[in-house]
């Protein structure tokens, strides 16, 4: 009897389009960040291109996006604002103790007042933000960047990107705290489901379906019930099973390392083999993938809103990463495990 294969999907870009979404989110962090606690004379969040945070997290090892928000924040201030207010780090490294979101960011305002912005505000727009990225990444953090600890207790990017993403009444229920940044609907009701239902059913029937996503794990069961499809998976493993783990561990869990994909087909009951697929669209989704002893395949929505240029740039790059296939859309996936196992 012929084994029934795994297909294990990332979320986010394979099941769930977030262009509009975590993407945009990420841009917005940044500009509310500069502007709200900065101080920065920023109104918009068009001077970071959608092309420039894709480059970025291309780049590998930034598959979580509040993890991308703090280098494209840190990257501006290192270049931008560090370099004009020296006299402001030995309290500014003394603010980064304080635990409570509120008080964190009133007291970094009454420091900010006497701050020089001007080569900051005159700079944003002039360089490609991935190229800042770049050139900005080896050098030490910046002690303008208030990433520590968790939401509510010092983590103001957190806070805002989860505030933004969630909207005013998620957030209130996720986190059982008032919002202090956005009052208002949240970017993840602007998400749309990638996979028909028809083809989840068709591939569950030829399939065990699993997730493995670096979501944390109420956001990914929003989007499961929100699209109706949670009947089709059997495992979902999310953000929260490597935070529990990494406790334990002195390594980093997140893609690429193979925790995740190795958890997924362990609570399958699945070892690495020919029989155990893993989709993703970021290269740490295919060397996690290769880590794990999982086929690596890629996934690259040609529906997603991008050109065709960064379309073909994007399946070239997770081609060469290592995926043995790269799909465009679910069509060609079902196809591709119908010839292998219908």
């Amino acid at each position: 009897m012929q084994i029934k294969p795994l297909l294990m999907l990332d979320m986010d870009g394979v099941l769930v389009d977030v262009g509009d979404s975590y993407r945009e989110v990420i841009r917005n962090s940044v500009a509310l960040y500069l502007r709200e606690f900065i101080g920065a004379d920023i109104t918009s969040a068009e001077f970071i291109k959608p092309n420039d945070v894709a480059r970025i997290k291309q780049s590998g090892g930034l598959s979580n996006d509040w993890e991308l928000t703090y280098v494209i924040i840190d990257a501006i201030l290192k270049r931008y604002f560090d370099n004009k207010n020296l006299d402001l780090f030995d309290s500014f490294i003394k603010l980064r103790e304080e635990s409570n979101d509120v008080k964190l960011l009133k007291e970094g305002k009454n420091l900010l007042i006497r701050a020089h912005r001007s080569f900051l505000e005159s700079g944003i727009g002039k360089t490609p933000i991935a190229a800042i990225y770049y050139e900005e990444k080896e050098k030490k953090s910046s002690p303008f960047l208030m990433n520590r600890n968790d939401i509510g207790s010092g983590n103001l990017v957190k806070r805002i990107f989860q505030e933004l993403y969630l909207g005013e009444k998620l957030f209130r229920k996720n986190h059982s705290l008032e919002p202090i940044f956005h009052n208002a609907r949240g970017y993840i009701e602007r998400e749309r489901l990638i996979p028909s239902k028809g083809q989840l059913k068709k591939l569950s029937r030829l399939c065990a379906l699993a997730i493995a996503t670096g979501r944390p794990l109420a956001e990914a069961d929003h989007a499961l019930e929100r699209f109706t499809i949670k009947k089709f998976f059997c495992v979902l493993v999310t953000e929260d099973d490597v935070e529990r783990a990494q406790k334990r561990s002195d390594e980093v869990l997140r893609k690429p390392h193979p925790f995740m994909i190795k958890s997924c087909m362990e609570r399958c009951g699945y070892k690495a083999g020919e029989t155990t697929f893993y989709v993703g669209d970021m290269p740490d989704d295919i060397g996690a993938a290769l880590r794990a002893g999982a086929v690596p395949i890629g996934f690259v929505d040609e529906n997603s809103g991008v050109t065709s240029d960064e379309i073909r740039d994007h399946r070239k790059l997770i081609s060469d990463k290592g995926a043995v296939k790269v799909f465009g859309n679910f069509e060609e996936l079902v196809d591709f495990i119908q010839d292998k196992y219908g």
